[in-house]
């Protein structure tokens, strides 16, 4: 499901969806605004019941609902490892022919006993 990319409006999406489908129990979220909609969307409507929420990305925001039991654990990823040095590499290979690098990116997993 889309929900865009502003956190509030993006929970309502969420919350809906969750009403609609009351079977789901575990929400994986692919970047910082669904994860924090989805940690919002619990911790407004669904705080009762036991659902577990995930995903990628670190706020402030996703670090007060990891630290409330919103959000179970976010990964944090790294962009500049991700992102801009694979296209330093891209554009050192089109324009001198050097191969790219493999580049071992380590996971950072952040749970609750490590948000304070």
């Amino acid at each position: 499901m889309f929900t865009g990319i502003y956190a509030d409006s993006a929970a309502i999406v969420i919350a809906n969806a969750l009403n609609n489908n009351p079977g789901v129990r575990v929400i994986l979220c692919t970047g910082q605004a669904g994860t924090e909609s989805a940690g919002l969307a619990i911790e407004k409507n669904f705080s009762d019941m036991e659902l577990i929420s995930t995903g990628y990305d670190l706020s402030p925001e996703i670090i007060r609902l990891i630290k409330n039991e919103h959000i179970l654990f976010t990964i944090d990823q790294q962009p500049y490892m991700q992102c801009f040095y694979p296209v330093v590499q891209l554009s050192q290979y089109c324009r001198y022919g050097i191969l790219p690098s493999n580049i071992e990116i380590v996971t950072s997993f952040v749970i609750k006993n490590m948000v304070g």
